[in-house]
């Protein structure tokens, strides 16, 4: 029994899963890649999601994995280019560039030293609903049987974490708004009146 499920270790599910369970929370993060793969994605991080890495104590993983800093930048448009510094964030005035292989691999290991379990392999088959609510996963690891896990229920019979509110209702046990703003939730189940919470 877990008070949050995660689906999705990556960019924005590792850094939810890994806020809650630095808040105590029992957390199971799953995802149906292996760590390490790569994902069509941009790579550049502005100077906000930088502020976010160094706040979480993650940014010095990043910057020593060979990944430069980029203090200027320069849109070139042929006949006419600008180039410029952005303004700081929270201190924060370099952005980076890593690989997704480097930057997905050093959030879920955040989560995991934080205390979420992390199953990697994992494929989510289905959710599972006690009438409108999400109250857990069924799936299977990689060449494994099917299993179910649940999310606890709060003292008024919801999931802890039912999903779709992005984390805005007052009854959800989110991270901070704060730490949420550069976290994607999405997601959801079709014909339903509440999504389920996954993350991208």
């Amino acid at each position: 029994m877990y008070d949050a499920i995660v689906v999705g270790a990556r960019c924005g599910g590792s850094p939810t899963a890994m806020l809650l369970a630095r808040r105590g929370y029992r957390v199971l993060l799953v995802e149906k890649a292996k760590f390490g793969s790569d994902t069509l994605s941009v790579h550049y991080i502005h100077q906000p999601g930088v502020a976010r890495l160094k706040s979480w104590g993650l940014l010095d993983q990043v910057a020593s994995s060979n990944c430069p800093p980029v203090h200027k930048q320069r849109l070139d448009f042929g006949p006419i280019f600008l180039e410029g510094s952005p303004s700081p964030i929270d201190g924060v005035t370099d952005g980076y560039c890593p690989r997704r292989t480097v930057l997905d691999k050093i959030l879920v290991d955040g989560a995991a030293t934080a205390g979420a379990e992390v199953r990697e392999r994992f494929t989510v088959e289905e959710l599972v609903w006690d009438g409108d609510q999400v109250t857990g996963v069924r799936g299977h690891e990689a060449g494994g049987t099917s299993v179910t896990e649940q999310a606890q229920r709060d003292r008024r019979g919801r999931a802890a974490l039912n999903g779709g509110s992005r984390c805005r209702r007052a009854d959800l046990r989110c991270p901070s708004r704060s730490d949420l703003r550069l976290l994607q939730l999405l997601g959801g189940s079709p014909g339903r009146g509440r999504r389920a919470l996954r993350s991208t």
